[in-house]
């Protein structure tokens, strides 16, 4: 019975602390409400959740670092790759092949990544999922019979109404049209587009931290005056996940990997005009 309590207690700790590490967070808090709001699609959040599993239970198997999996550092470029999966197909039992395999292949290169890299004093981030998702689309070709569901399931009943008000808001507030690009971009980390969602992740992070909530706002400011300057139509940014981008990069050097200074904002400057 303590064998189980212990695993099902690193399960629960590992879901919740994948998410939250998404933002640099070791928080069980943060990780609830972005568990809780991701559930407004079901269908992403039960893929994610399972690949979550999956990575834990494989990392268990083969005896990796329990403090790593607990603490979600090995298990959420899995929890991203799920979610991506699922935002490009319906399920079937080829996809559910392909989220055990991408699944168990984040696993192994995030724990390889982070060993590796720490002798350089450098962190792994989100290479694990960008390797994994883009090999997904550049094998598109051979999976031809699935049937792609990009962006396309609906929000879960219970939080339309919600979500369509806030939307309305939004709409007739000023500067309207960058708040929808700020929320949708956000949200955009879990192949979501949502207001709402947005505004929440936000409001979590002033409560997690000003500093990062403070960061948030300079890393997208800072992205979208580069992102006019070179292509013009910022609203493209609502499409792609470039806005998360600038925002995960502000936090990243300004508040978590590097101490807070004037040199590491112009560090984040750089940075940030680099990425668009």
């Amino acid at each position: 019975m303590k064998a189980i309590k212990q695993f099902l207690t690193l399960l629960s700790d590992g879901i919740l602390l994948s998410f939250s590490q998404i933002f640099f967070c070791n928080k069980k808090w943060f990780g609830f409400v972005l568990l809780l709001i991701t559930a407004a699609y079901p269908y992403k959040a039960i893929v994610g959740i399972a690949s979550v599993i999956i990575s834990i239970c494989f990392g268990l198997l083969f005896k990796f670092n329990t403090h790593f999996l607990k603490t979600g550092i090995y298990s959420y470029n899995s929890l991203l790759v799920g979610i991506g999966i699922a935002s490009l197909y319906q399920l079937s039992l080829i996809i559910i092949v392909l989220i055990v395999f991408y699944a168990i292949l984040s696993l192994f290169l995030s724990v390889w990544l982070f060993h590796y890299l720490q002798k350089f004093k450098l962190p792994f981030l989100t290479i694990p999922f960008l390797l994994c998702i883009w090999m997904v689309h550049l094998s598109n070709f051979a999976y031809g019979s699935i049937e792609s569901n990009l962006y396309s399931e609906p929000i879960f009943n219970l939080f339309e109404p919600f979500s369509n008000g806030f939307s309305n808001v939004v709409d007739h507030s000023f500067l309207a049209d960058y708040w929808h690009i700020i929320f949708k971009s956000i949200s955009g980390i879990f192949f979501i587009h949502n207001d709402l969602i947005g505004f929440v992740i936000l409001f979590s992070i002033l409560i997690y931290s000003r500093i990062a909530f403070t960061l948030s706002f300079f890393g997208f400011a800072i992205g979208i005056l580069f992102f006019n300057l070179f292509l013009g139509d910022n609203k493209e940014l609502i499409l792609n996940t470039d806005g998360f981008n600038f925002i995960l990069i502000a936090i990243a050097l300004g508040g978590f990997f590097i101490v807070p200074s004037t040199k590491s904002y112009v560090f984040q400057l750089f940075a940030i005009s680099f990425s668009c």
